[in-house]
């Protein structure tokens, strides 16, 4: 079964799309762009009244769409990142992430981490398995990504347990 599923969506799942993914440098940041550094300090002291703290959520608001501007540390607990994938994902997630991800457990396997390597697998299909709805909203093309990365949980845990 899972094979026909794959079948029908593997040429939408392999193809990069460069269309929609941009390299940060060509992003720019709005004109101003940053935190008033004053209501920061205010606001860490407690002293910052309603309306400074008003200003400073905006502010804030403003600057969570230019995540590939924050240092990493900022960026790293401003994101939720599915568990199990902390160290693989980076603030710049793109196109070539997955493929990244694919080429880190193929590594690991060759090298012999067979634990590491099953875990990475487990946590991107549950990561895919976890987005799958809402890809098929804004691509319905992918189809049923959801059953398909279930199956693949369900095969890698299969073929770690032969281990």
């Amino acid at each position: 079964m899972w094979n026909r599923t794959l079948s029908k969506i593997g040429p939408q799942l392999l193809r990069l799309r460069h269309d929609s993914s941009q390299s940060s440098q060509d992003r720019a940041a709005p004109a101003d762009y940053g935190l008033d550094r004053r209501q920061v300090a205010e606001f860490v002291a407690g002293t910052l009244d309603a309306e400074g703290e008003a200003a400073l959520a905006h502010q804030v608001a403003r600057l969570l769409p230019f995540h590939w501007t924050w240092p990493n540390r900022v960026a790293e607990e401003m994101s939720h990142y599915p568990p199990g994938l902390e160290a693989y994902m980076v603030p710049a997630t793109d196109d070539d992430t997955l493929a990244s991800i694919a080429f880190k457990v193929e590594k690991l396997l060759g090298e012999e981490r067979i634990r590491e390597a099953v875990e990475l697998a487990l946590a991107t299909a549950a990561w895919l398995q976890q987005v799958a709805p809402r890809a098929r909203e804004l691509t319905p093309e992918v189809g049923d990504l959801s059953e398909l990365m279930g199956q693949a949980r369900q095969d890698v845990q299969a073929a770690a347990a032969d281990i």
